[in-house]
């Protein structure tokens, strides 16, 4: 569910009108709840479950509004590595915001 799909409401929508089930509901392991990915969740967190710590920080980045650094001309070349570093960071800080944490 995000805000920018369906207003957040496309899921709740699909089960009260349509008869949609969680996968939970139908003796199927849920599924990482990145966009289009569908691995096995391996990372809980404050907003979802995930299959990586990245793919639950991306999503966390996402959800606080985070704006994370990319290089995005040429005439940044040549600091590409601080980029990297600097997106590291942010990525970093928001797996540390959202609380992600491996399942046991």
């Amino acid at each position: 569910m995000h805000i920018r799909i369906n207003s957040g409401r496309g899921v709740d929508f699909r089960r009260t009108n349509h008869g949609y089930k969680y996968l939970s509901e139908m003796d199927f392991a849920e599924v990482c709840e990145m966009r289009n990915c569908q691995k096995p969740v391996r990372y809980t967190s404050n907003y979802g479950e995930y299959c990586s710590k990245n793919h639950a920080a991306l999503c966390g980045a996402d959800a606080l509004g985070t704006n994370l650094q990319y290089v995005h001309s040429d005439f940044q070349q040549g600091k590409e590595i601080d980029f990297r570093l600097r997106r590291q960071q942010q990525l970093g800080q928001a797996a540390e915001a959202m609380q992600a944490r491996p399942i046991k």
